[in-house]
Formats: structure tokens, C-alpha cells, sequence
């Protein structure tokens, strides 16, 4: 198959908004399953970890694939909590395009404009799927317009949704000018393609005059046909939408209901001919640590560079889920980690639909797939066929905000405890391990992700693993810009010296990084990659006592003393200094802060604000409507400990709330 006949998509969304369903609606009208699971029952497909069936929620990151009109589809179905977003900031990554799902009733959630936000960085083309389109008093070209003002974005509407006796039975197509119907008593797996009723007529041509004045707008070509015979051809507005979609232009929209499987023929359509292929997607770039370059990768280029985004353990083997960006890759082939320079074995290719894998000898270009090798890999690693430096960097990741400890049953269990925290670590690098003075802490996003961690750990390690001792995470940062010059001398040996200049400044990502510097080229190239990958600063801890975070250091003067030996030693060494001392001057202590919304009854609305108050919350936005009120807001995440739990309690369970982004204050 051509690489031109590749789609690679996410299905991005809030928690609940039917996103795994739909997920499990495209297996099935694609022929990939012979039935559609269900998130309720724990059958879907999608959601194949334990505690995904247990709690009825996607935790981690799931791939699959499946064929629909001569094109291969490969799809990643990620999480929707916000415990879980460092897994689908890694999605994202290895993607060229995106479903967002919305709930057509309940509308955009705090988890929609982060999922929104991060692939627009990502430069993914989105298509939105208004979903549940089934419930009662759900309205698609409004739930578009409220969208698109929330996102502040622009939504454009390819379909009218059509009722036959109040059920939502099937779509008007604006493009083609007719009725698609289903038949709700023979599984909604066919459709049948009928005149527009007159009832309709008026609205449908419409529609149809609005989006054809939208592709109008992109070209002269465009604008000329319209001008002269007032509407454009189905090719000419299949052409548009896939122009708009990949310049950001707008975003086209569908209605659908993915547990009856109303629309879910023309979500296919429309990822085939409004998302990209490997080829047309995002340009891709390799950086180069050591000197801070970056190099457009040619993705038609024979290299094989492959991108690791996650690893996990399937019918016990350790398995990594990776992206190929150019090239080929099969069994047996020999690859170079780039973090290591370290030569080794792929021993095995695999296709995979959730955790069925099934061999398979060579990938092209394009794909997502799965490989077991000879050595550890870890989620974010580049791999490559030849030596050469350059890395497909990983997204930065956020700071666990929580922890917790960990202890065996017995002392003689503890390395194996130990060993099955590196695994989950390394599985998933938003958690971070921690062992001192007897003590094994993780550390992770949130309670939820500490408790699934928790779960995983003593699965994994067949004994029953102790908790406790949660607690909310600190770490010591800079707020300005500051640098400071030092001479540092090694064990008072005076020869043993240097003079040393580093520059602190704030940045946004997690721990400490090393940013390029021309005075450090005469290093030696093992402590430079461990200096630009951070590796050097793992555990480093500031005057207060907490460990580092969001700060970018860079080294403005070098000069070695003519007698200075162990060089590597001696430049940590001074680096570890000069960075206690600007903290001691300038540094501060940080706390995470979360945004979060509440939905609420007009009733509970007054206690509610009273409680948040007391919380020392500072309330953004007040919204009333319809007897239902939106409340906007932010918090220091120590004052919303257990706020869940009492907020269900004070509204007798009627008001919701929605955790959003996360940053630190000091």
C-alpha cells in the first residue's frame, strides 16, 4: 500500500464524551471486529487493561487499525482524564491528524480545551465529531456555534443533523445535497441515500449556500465558480474542507451517535479525505543536543528513524509502541538508540489492535506499530539506523504533583519492588520513583494516576504492595532571569579549579535543563549527554530541601585552571554550586495550581461559591442559564484535597467538576 493511503489519527475528548464508542463504532463498520464492545459492560475492544474494564475509563494510549475504502486507517485511542494528559501529549506526537470528540449536549469540558490547545501546537489538523446526538434536546449547529465561541476557534458544519419522530436517525449531506437515514432496527451498519424532505429543503440550501461562501473565502479559483454559478462542485468543497482543515483555516464538523452508529460512515469519509497522509502531515524535525541544532527530517529519505511514544507489557513481553518517520523497518534489523549511541537487535515487528499482536515481518513509512528488542527502551526514545545524532524530541512533561510511598510485605521483596517501579516508570515517564534513606516514593499526576500506578504495581508484582503517606509535591524554581559567576576549587585543591558563569532563568517543563553552549564543545561527549539530557540534575535537590523544576541553565563562561584534572567531576561539581547559591538568592518555592469548572443547579450555586471561597479560590467567571450555573475557577491544589468528594456531598451529588490545567505558584 501507498503511504498516500495512510491516515494516522487520534480520537481525542473529555471524559464521557463517547469517545472510546466511537472508537469501537469505527472497528465495526470497518469489518476490524465482528461486534462493538461497550465501555459500560467492559467489552470494548479499546480499553483491554484490568483497570480499564474496572472503572470504565481509557488510562492509557491504545493503537489500532482497519481498512476502509482502499486506505489503511491507524488510529490511537487516548485518555480523557486529566491524570492521564501526559499520555496524550505523547499521542499526539506520532499523529497527522485528530478526531475531537464533544458531547453535543453537554458541550465543551475543561479536558476539550486542553486536548484542543495541545494539538494545535502539535499543528494537527482537527475534525470535530458532536457526539450523542441521540440524547434528548441535543442540537448539532448550535452545540457547533457554543463550541467554536468556548474554543474561540471557528467550526463549520458539513451536515444538518435530521429527526424522524424526536429519535436522531440520520444526516443531511451538504456537500452531496441528500439524506443519509438509518435504519435503527437492523444495527445502523447501512444507510440508505435519500431526497432531501421539503420540510428540510429550505435549511439544507441554506447550509449548503454558507459552506460553499467558506471554501469560497480560500482560493480566487473558488470564488470565481461561486460568483458565477452561485455553489461549487462536491470536488471542489471535498477539496476545500481538506484545505481549510490543514492550514487551521476552520475546523468542519459532524453530528453523530456513536452508540446507535448514525454517522459513523461519513467520520471515515472524512478522516480519508479531510486529514492527511504521512507525507502531507506536520514537518518533523531531529535536534541535536549536544549542539542545539535542529535538521528537517526527509521523511522520503531511505534512513529508518523511528520514534518510540510509549512502552508496555503485553502477554509478558516488554513492548514498545512506535511510530516509523522514514524508511522501512523489519525483524531482525539493526538500529542505534540515539540517547546511547548503543547498537542492537529488533527482534520482532508486530501489527496490534489493543493487546492482540499479531507478527509481521517489515513496516513501511508511515506506520504505527509495535517492536520487542534486545535492549530497554523507554517512551520518547529516537531510533535509527545509522549513528548519527538527532533526536525526535519528546514533549516536555509536566511535575508529578503528588506522592506517595511504597513499601514491600517484606524486606526480601523490595528489589523486586524496586524493579517493578522502574518498569511502570518507564512505561510511563510522567511517573518518577524516588528511593532515599530507606524509602521508595512515587510520584505521579493526581490521585487517580498514583492509584492506577498503585494497581499496576502490585499486579506486576504478585504480593500485596503497602501505600501511604499521599502526599502534595513542592520544588524550588527562579522567577527572573539571574546568573552568577563563581571560582570553584575541588576538595580545597586549588590547582583543581575553574571559573564558572551560569545563567538561570524560568522555562516550562519539568527539572532541569542545559541549554546549548559553544564553551562546552571540548567536554567529553558522554558527560555533554548527560548534561543535555538532563540526566546530570536527576535528584538534585535546592536550599529548601525540594527538588528542582522549570529551569533552564546555560553556561556563559568556562575557563579551566591549566592544572585541572577530572574535569567532568569538577564542572558538576561547580555546576551543583552555582546553582544552590542562585536559588539561595533568588529562588522560590512553587505549589501546583490547577484551573478547574463546576456545574451546578441554581440552587447549590451560593453554597458552592461560599466553599470555594473558603478554599481561597479565586473565582474567574460566574455563568448562569437555564436554571444551571458555570463556575470558573483556580486553586492551589493543596486546597481542593478531597473537594470532589465533598462537592458531590453538598450538592447531593448534582454538581460537577471538571479539572483543567495545571501550573505552579509560588
Amino acid at each position: 500500500m501507498k503511504i498516500e493511503q495512510l491516515r494516522n489519527f487520534g480520537v481525542l475528548a473529555h471524559i464521557d464524551a463517547g469517545k472510546t464508542t466511537l472508537s469501537e463504532c469505527i472497528l465495526y463498520l470497518t469489518g476490524a471486529e465482528s461486534r462493538m464492545g461497550a465501555v459500560d459492560v467492559g467489552t470494548a475492544v479499546m480499553d483491554w487493561h484490568s483497570e480499564e474494564r474496572e472503572r470504565g475509563i481509557t488510562i492509557s494510549a491504545a493503537i489500532a487499525h482497519c481498512p476502509w475504502r482502499d486506505h489503511r486507517l491507524q488510529f490511537v485511542d487516548t485518555p480523557g482524564h486529566v491524570d492521564f494528559a501526559a499520555e496524550v501529549r505523547r499521542s499526539l506526537q506520532v499523529l497527522d491528524g485528530a478526531l475531537v470528540v464533544v458531547d453535543a449536549l453537554e458541550g465543551v469540558q475543561a479536558q476539550t480545551y486542553s486536548v484542543v490547545r495541545q494539538a494545535q501546537e502539535h499543528q494537527l489538523p482537527l475534525l470535530f465529531v458532536f457526539n450523542k446526538m441521540d440524547r434528548h434536546c441535543a442540537e448539532f449547529r448550535s452545540s457547533c456555534a457554543v463550541a467554536a465561541e468556548q474554543l474561540q476557534i471557528e467550526i463549520v458544519p458539513l451536515q444538518l443533523a435530521y429527526f424522524k419522530d424526536d429519535h436522531f436517525t440520520g444526516v443531511i449531506d451538504l456537500i452531496n445535497m441528500r439524506l443519509l437515514q438509518w435504519n435503527p432496527f437492523d444495527d445502523c451498519a447501512e444507510y440508505e441515500t435519500l431526497d432531501i424532505p421539503e420540510s428540510m429543503s429550505v435549511r439544507a440550501v441554506e447550509a449548503h449556500q454558507q459552506l460553499c461562501s467558506k471554501v469560497a473565502d480560500l482560493s480566487e479559483e473558488f470564488e470565481n465558480y461561486y460568483l458565477e454559478h452561485s455553489t461549487l462542485t462536491a470536488k471542489m468543497l471535498r477539496s476545500g474542507i481538506a484545505q481549510a482543515a490543514r492550514m487551521y483555516k476552520w475546523y468542519p464538523a459532524l453530528a453523530t451517535s456513536a452508540l446507535q452508529r448514525v454517522g459513523g460512515q461519513q467520520v471515515l469519509d472524512a478522516v480519508i479525505d479531510y486529514l492527511p497522509s504521512p507525507l502531507k502531515g506536520a514537518e518533523v524535525s531531529l535536534h541535536d543536543s549536544q549542539t542545539g541544532k535542529d535538521v528537517v527530517l526527509n521523511v522520503d529519505g531511505e534512513e529508518s528513524v523511528v520514534y518510540v511514544f510509549k512502552v508496555e507489557r503485553i502477554t509478558k513481553k516488554d513492548v514498545a509502541y512506535v511510530r516509523l518517520f522514514s524508511g522501512q523497518l523489519a525483524s531482525g534489523q539493526q538500529m542505534y538508540l540515539e540517547r546511547t549511541g548503543q547498537r542492537f537487535t529488533v527482534e520482532d515487528c508486530f501489527t496490534v489492535l489493543a493487546d492482540d499482536l499479531q507478527s509481521k515481518a517489515t513496516f513501511a513509512n508511515g506506520s504505527l506499530f509495535v517492536i520487542k528488542a534486545e535492549i530497554e527502551l523507554q517512551s520518547g526514545d529516537t531510533l535509527r539506523s545509522s549513528p548519527a545524532r538527532g533526536a525526535l524530541e519528546p514533549d516536555s512533561l509536566s511535575s508529578p504533583v503528588m506522592s506517595m510511598r511504597v513499601e514491600p510485605p517484606v524486606d526480601g521483596d523490595r528489589d523486586e519492588l524496586i524493579a517493578q517501579c522502574k518498569w511502570i516508570c518507564r512505561s510511563d515517564p510522567s511517573l518518577a520513583m524516588q528511593c532515599d534513606d530507606g524509602q521508595i516514593v512515587l510520584r505521579g499526576q493526581g490521585q487517580l494516576h498514583l492509584e492506577i500506578a498503585a494497581k499496576r504495581l502490585t499486579d506486576e508484582c504478585g504480593f500485596a504492595v503497602h501505600f501511604g503517606g499521599v502526599m502534595i509535591e513542592q520544588y524550588e524554581s527562579i522567577d527572573e532571569v539571574h546568573s552568577l559567576e563563581m571560582d570553584y576549587s575541588h576538595f580545597d585543591d586549588t590547582s583543581n579549579r575553574l571559573s564558572l558563569e551560569l545563567e538561570v532563568s524560568a522555562a516550562d517543563h519539568h527539572g532541569v535543563k542545559l541549554r546549548y553552549s559553544p564553551l562546552l564543545s571540548d567536554i567529553d561527549s558522554q558527560l555533554l549527554d548527560s548534561l543535555y539530557s538532563g540526566r546530570v540534575f536527576y535528584g538534585w535537590v535546592g536550599p529548601a530541601g525540594y527538588g528542582l523544576r522549570a529551569l533552564s541553565v546555560r553556561v556563559t563562561k568556562l575557563e579551566l585552571a591549566d592544572k585541572a584534572h577530572d574535569v567532568a567531576d569538577l564542572l558538576v561539581a561547580a555546576m551543583h554550586s552555582c546553582m544552590s547559591q542562585v536559588l539561595s538568592q533568588k529562588g522560590v518555592v512553587q505549589k501546583p495550581f490547577l484551573s478547574f469548572e463546576v456545574r451546578t443547579p441554581d440552587s447549590e450555586l451560593s453554597s458552592i461559591l461560599a466553599d470555594l471561597q473558603a478554599r481561597n479560590a479565586n473565582i474567574l467567571v460566574v455563568e448562569q442559564e437555564d436554571g444551571r450555573a458555570l463556575v470558573r475557577a483556580e486553586a492551589y491544589f493543596s486546597e481542593l484535597a478531597d473537594y470532589s468528594t465533598d462537592l458531590r456531598s453538598q450538592s447531593r451529588g448534582r454538581a460537577e467538576l471538571t479539572i483543567g490545567r495545571q501550573s505552579w505558584k509560588s
